[in-house]
């Protein structure tokens, strides 16, 4: 229900010229590998517009996969693996990218800027380099992770996915998986009950300390609205797979449970009333950040 004007940065040779006027601005850029370069634009825009902005640039150029590691080693009830970003062309290389980082078998190998894990592969020893092929790596940017087992009693593993809606806390879904690269397509069956009943008791079983973890992690990355993947470990701490602005929360999946439009409804809600408060975004460059949620 408001008037937007639209600004397309990125090109080489950008250059905006007249009068823009000075108005609250929301950046849409939500991914530092695949917009490096407009959100660096956004950020130089921004110093000269000095007006609120929701997700500001600076703080999603912070969100690499290394860059999450980094801003999030410490946080109480939180592991974070470590993580480095590399551009390297052979395997010999490769490895010694992982020695240096301290990274060893089984080590996680992402392209940068790919989601949904269709780019990404498990490499458990020395004699498994085979894993990387269907993913053409080399000289490209990626991402190399410390693999933490997470395989729960039953062996199954399970992903939860939290959205930060300034300082709500939301339980978007949980899938159960057989297999250690849990989406969607990946879901076991057997488990729509389990499911069901994490998000709907999620603010009476899990807020009360997995609420203070993500807002921590949100004070942390300085974004107002993001995803958080991770699984719930059995001593109460969460596992974190990643966290950033680019995750799926409102589409509902095809063939999607019967729970879950109340819960993507929720959500939209809190992110249509915080989109329309621009005092209660993070970055006020008058006054510096508001007070927490």
């Amino acid at each position: 229900p408001v008037a937007l004007r639209s600004v397309v940065l990125g090109d080489k040779a950008l250059r905006i010229e007249g009068k823009i006027p000075r108005v609250p601005v929301v950046n849409f850029m939500a991914d530092a590998d695949v917009y490096g370069r407009g959100l660096s634009q956004a950020t130089h825009f921004l110093r000269k517009m000095g007006t609120p902005c929701f997700n500001h640039p600076s703080a999603v150029l912070a969100t690499t996969r290394d860059g999450v590691a980094r801003a999030l080693d410490g946080v109480a009830g939180l592991v974070v693996p470590r993580t480095v970003k590399v551009t390297v062309s052979t395997r010999a290389q490769l490895k010694a990218a992982m020695d240096e980082a301290g990274i060893r078998f089984p080590v996680i190998v992402r392209l940068a800027g790919d989601h949904g894990g269709v780019s990404t592969a498990r490499v458990n020893d020395d004699g498994d380099w085979e894993a990387l092929n269907p993913l053409g790596w080399g000289g490209r940017p990626i991402y190399l992770t410390q693999y933490v087992d997470y395989a729960d009693a039953d062996g199954r593993y399970r992903k939860l996915r939290l959205v930060v809606v300034g300082g709500q806390v939301f339980a978007r879904h949980q899938i159960v998986s057989d297999q250690w690269l849990v989406h969607g397509r990946s879901r076991a069956e057997g488990f729509a009950d389990e499911e069901r009943r994490v998000v709907q008791s999620f603010e009476q079983d899990l807020m009360p300390t997995v609420g203070p973890v993500a807002r921590d992690i949100a004070g942390r990355l300085r974004l107002d609205y993001f995803g958080i993947d991770a699984s719930l470990r059995p001593d109460g701490r969460l596992l974190l797979f990643e966290a950033n602005a680019s995750m799926n929360s409102l589409v509902l999946p095809k063939g999607h449970p019967d729970w879950m439009p109340p819960v993507v409804e929720r959500i939209s809600g809190a992110l249509a009333m915080l989109l329309a408060e621009p005092a209660r975004w993070r970055h006020q460059p008058a006054g510096g950040e508001p007070p927490a949620a």
